[in-house]
């Protein structure tokens, strides 16, 4: 069975809802919910180290193992987050996509085949726009380029 995001969300927000002996997991899901709240978005939350590590705890007395999806949330996510101020979807596939997907579109308005007069404007053009993305990068994240 695979579970689709929304679906995943719907039985998060439902944890409290579960029975007496499945307390431990509602509370584990409950605060799984926190960390996709203050951890998977765009900006970062103040609180998502903190609801990393009572995740961890709450998840780690249930007695379940430690999949390799849980590992990166309990020992990377937060630290890719904190050490760059941004929450993880910045990060995302859906950022590359959009990505990739403008320069598909700047890509196709540029080329030209090789020979042709204006190919080595189409070049430096798309130089310019991966020279700027970069730049645009590197300012939003504090990097040195050289």
């Amino acid at each position: 069975m695979v579970w689709r995001e929304n679906q995943v969300k719907k039985l998060l927000k439902k944890a409290s809802e579960l029975p007496d002996i499945l307390k431990g997991y509602a509370e584990a899901m409950a605060l799984l919910n926190a960390v996709t709240c203050s951890c998977f978005r765009q900006s970062l939350i103040p609180t998502s180290r903190k609801d990393i590590e009572s995740f961890g705890r709450a998840y780690t007395q249930i007695g379940l193992d430690i999949t390799p999806k849980i590992h990166m949330i309990l020992s990377h996510v937060g630290d890719l987050c904190v050490k760059n101020r941004r929450g993880h979807d910045y990060f995302s596939e859906q950022a590359c996509e959009l990505s990739h997907h403008e320069f598909t579109h700047i890509f196709s308005s540029v080329k030209r085949e090789e020979g042709h007069s204006e190919y080595l404007n189409g070049v430096i053009c798309l130089f310019a726009y991966l020279k700027f993305q970069c730049f645009q990068y590197a300012s939003s994240t504090q990097l040195t380029l050289r």
